[in-house]
Parts: C-alpha cells; structure tokens; sequence
C-alpha cells in the first residue's frame, strides 16, 4: 500500500519539473512615428527570426501611435530576435473599384499606381522592416521611428 502514494509523488514532481514548458512572454509595448510625428492606425508585426512563424507578435498603433503587442491571445511577445514590420494599406481613392471600397487590402490591389512625389503623406501606404530583439527585462519599450525614402518628382 506504500507503493501508491509514493508513485503518486514521484509522477507529481515528473508533471511538475516544467515538462512541456514554453517560450517566456514579456509585455512589448512602443510608439511608432513617422519623421517624429505619431502614426495611427498602422499594422505592427514582430516576426521570429527562425521557422517558428506560430510566434509572431501582432498589434495596431492608436491615434498617439502607441502599441501592444499579442502573440495568439497571449499578451507580449516570446523572448528572441524580430523583423519588426510597420504596414499601412493606403487609403482607397475616387477611383478604386466601388466593389472594394470596405476592404482596404482589395482597394489598395485594385487602385492605380499613384504618381511619384516628394515625401509621404498621411495615407500613403507605409512597409517598413528593421531588426529588433525583445529581452526578458521589465516593461521593454520597442519605439519605431518609421525612415521612407522621399522619391523624386518627375
């Protein structure tokens, strides 16, 4: 009778050595600027370095700019090297088909190249990617100050 409580035991300290146990999550929250100004409503994503792409980190700035990141519902981000990439969609224009006037992805695919000029404005679609390591430290603040090259008119 012994032997029960004693296998009991030894399969609790097995269950509880931290078997199956994963990546540490610490909170990952920043601004994200353009030229010092705030940007509001673009698409931050933190994507690991490696093949584990289950890992990647997500939020959207508010009108300030600022934002949280989540990976799958977990607030924060694993500890480990990013790509950070800062995304805006334009904002559809006159001339974008109707039929996508709700979905921004289909309007910024179905709208025409617009014509080259000097610096960016507000709306103008933004794909900006740089390096970025989040470190178990506490309230690790990633700010991203957005760098676009201004084309040239014609």
């Amino acid at each position: 009778m012994k032997r029960v409580p004693t296998l009991a035991f030894a399969w609790a300290l097995i269950a509880a050595s931290g078997c199956g146990s994963g990546p540490k999550f610490v909170p990952v929250t920043g601004t994200i600027t353009l030229n010092s100004e705030p940007l509001a409503d673009v698409s931050v994503m933190f994507l690991p370095e490696g093949s584990d792409g289950s890992l990647t980190a997500e939020g959207m700035t508010d009108s300030s700019g600022k934002y949280t990141l989540m990976t799958r519902d977990v607030p924060g981000a694993a500890v480990g090297k990013y790509k950070a990439v800062v995304t805006r969609l334009g904002a559809p224009g006159a001339s974008t088909d109707p039929a996508f006037q709700e979905d921004a992805f289909m309007a910024s695919l179905s709208a025409p190249a617009p014509a080259k000029k000097k610096g960016v404005s507000k709306n103008d679609p933004i794909e900006y990617t740089e390096d970025r390591e989040v470190v178990d430290e506490p309230n690790p603040v990633h700010d991203i100050d957005v760098k676009v090259k201004a084309e040239a008119a014609p």
